[in-house]
This record gives C-alpha cells, structure tokens and sequence, in this order.
C-alpha cells in the first residue's frame, strides 16, 4: 500500500462506492475491489470506501468512507505507525535545539501522532529495521557531522544505519531533516548514502555565517512552498549544498555573491523527503514566512497529510 488513505471496512450491502486512484501496480481492495490496467480505481459494493494513495490499493467493500486523492487519503497520513521519530544527535552543540523538539512535538501530537525524542543512537539501535518500523517518520532536527554516532561514518555504498533508512524510506516512511542534518560526513569522497536518502550534502565548509542578510526566491510549486511568497527577505544561517539529481529544489537563498539550495522533496521508494537549511534557531520554525507556511508543511507533507 502506499502512502494514501487506507481501505474501507467490509459492509453488508448499499450502493457501489468508488475507491480512490491506484498508484501503477495498485493491489487488489480487501473484499471486492479490483484494480483496473495500470493500476485503476477498484469499485466496491459498499456504500462508499476510501481511496487509496500513491501506488495504494483499490477501493474495497465498504460502509463508508470517502475517497482518497492521488497522494494521500482524505483523512491525511501513510499508512505506518502513528508515531515519530525527533532524532537530535550531534556532534556540535546548538541553542535551542531543545525547545525546537519541543515545538514539533506539539504539533505532531496535535496532529495525533505519539513521540519519541531521541539524542542517542545507542550503538546503531536507533537507525535499525526493527526500530524503525515502529515510526510513519524521523525527523533529523539539527544533527550535524555524524548522525549516527561521533566519528562514525556513512559511505556511498551505505552502512548498517543508512542501510535501515532507506528501507524505511522505500516502504513508505517519511524523511524530515532541518539545518545540519545535510552538514554531515564532510570529509567523505563522495555522497554518502545517508546524504542521497536526504536530498543534499553540504560538505564544503561554506556557509552564511549567523544572523546573515538573504534573499531567498521560491522555485515552482509545491504543497510545502505554495504559501511562500515569490521572493522574501530572511536573517540567519544557511549551508551551501551540493542537492541530488533527483531532488526537487523549492527555496534558494543569495547571501553575498553565494546563492544555494535551502529547502527541497524527494522521494524514496514510496516514501517522502523533505528537508531545509532553515531551522538553526527555534524562532524559524515560528517565523510569519518559513515557519507554519513552509517547514511545517514540510513535516505534514513526509507524513502524507
């Protein structure tokens, strides 16, 4: 299933209810809803059904229920635990970190997600298959240098920690990553996985500096930028980054002569990615332009919602 909404429960009779669209290979619904060639919406014999998400599956018999959209279910959300992972390990101590977790986790529990706020990787037991299945999401607030663990590094190829993350991710997991979490591994020669997963490597050293002056312009449209103005004025700290192929950059910022990648998506597997060079303080994440507007709609986005 994908990262929609989920199917409907088996009823006893009523009208032919329409399931949402299938994501190409969509399963077959529970209970009667069949999926049509290159993956089309399954009608059911309920009253209604809910419609799957992206590579979801079909609509299914059902009571009730409305149907999905073509990204997520109606009623938000992937179709993992609800619960998220804030990580917050780093090698390099910053204010406010703290009362940033705190913030999100707000926000998560009115959303109607449990948390847990984890600063340990506990020896590789955090960034494993078995605990990470516990979670829809993780999100890397401010882990800079070496995620998982000091002197601990991440190669190309991947490492065990790594490894488990892009399962995660291609079985329908969510990826949110502010600051630093793209600072890290910088004396690899080349990409590591964990950067690949995120979208961007910031290896070079170079970044604005605190409380710099910026001018930052959105790029095209996406349910995380929409409410971004064309161009804004920011104040604060951003790392030039080197963003995937395949990464979908949203927010770019000049400070000086230098302009970078600051907030991008992309996907892994099934899973969602989104990731910005705001949030070094906890008054972005409050702020009247990138804060509600942007990074948590970052957050709701990797999330399904």
């Amino acid at each position: 299933m994908g990262s929609g909404g989920d199917s409907g429960s088996m009823g006893s009779g009523g009208t032919p209810g329409t399931g949402g669209a299938n994501g190409s290979g969509g399963e077959m619904g529970s209970s009667g809803g069949k999926t049509g060639s290159g993956g089309a919406a399954g009608n059911g014999t309920g009253a209604g059904g809910r419609g799957a998400g992206v590579g979801g599956s079909a609509g299914s018999t059902a009571t009730g229920g409305a149907a999905g959209s073509g990204a997520a279910g109606m009623d938000g959300g992937n179709n993992r635990p609800k619960r998220v992972l804030l990580y917050s390990y780093s090698t390099l101590s910053i204010s406010g970190v703290a009362q940033q977790l705190s913030d999100l986790e707000q926000t998560l529990k009115g959303w109607g997600y449990e948390v847990d706020k984890v600063a340990d990787p506990m020896s590789g037991m955090i960034f494993s298959d078995t605990n990470l299945a516990k979670y829809a999401a993780v999100g890397m607030i401010n882990t800079c240098f070496y995620p998982f663990g000091s002197g601990k590094n991440d190669t190309a190829a991947g490492i065990t920690e790594s490894l488990a993350l892009k399962k995660f991710l291609q079985e329908g997991g969510g990826l949110f990553g502010t600051h630093c979490a793209q600072v890290t591994f910088t004396s690899a020669t080349a990409m590591p996985l964990y950067n690949q997963l995120l979208g961007g490597w910031a290896h070079s050293g170079k970044n604005s500096g605190d409380n710099a002056d910026m001018t930052c312009t959105k790029s095209g449209t996406h349910p995380t930028a929409d409410m971004l103005p064309a161009m804004f004025s920011y104040k604060g700290n951003v790392d030039d980054t080197e963003v995937t192929k395949d990464a979908t950059v949203l927010v770019s910022c000049k400070y000086g002569s230098s302009t970078t990648a600051v907030s991008w998506v992309r996907t892994e597997g099934t899973g969602r990615v989104f990731n910005t060079s705001f949030g070094k303080v906890e008054s972005d994440l409050k702020d009247a332009t990138i804060g509600a507007n942007h990074i948590i709609l970052g957050l709701g986005w990797v999330l399904g919602r």
